[in-house]
């Protein structure tokens, strides 16, 4: 990914979810982060601003 390029939510989701099912078949971090072309942090960014994203909990 370019430096500076700027994902919309709907584009990074599934990339995070990719990430998710590498780690769970056994892959570290690192592997399935270069799989789909980011580093580690940028996964991570991408995983705390996503965090929210279609939450069904509510609070109260």
């Amino acid at each position: 990914m370019p430096r500076g390029k700027k994902e919309l939510a709907e584009q990074i989701t599934p990339e995070l979810r990719e990430v998710e099912v590498e780690v769970g078949r056994g892959k570290t971090v690192l592997e399935a982060v270069k799989k789909i072309g980011v580093t580690e942090q940028t996964y991570s960014l991408g995983r705390r601003s996503s965090a929210g994203c279609g939450s069904t909990k509510r609070s109260g």
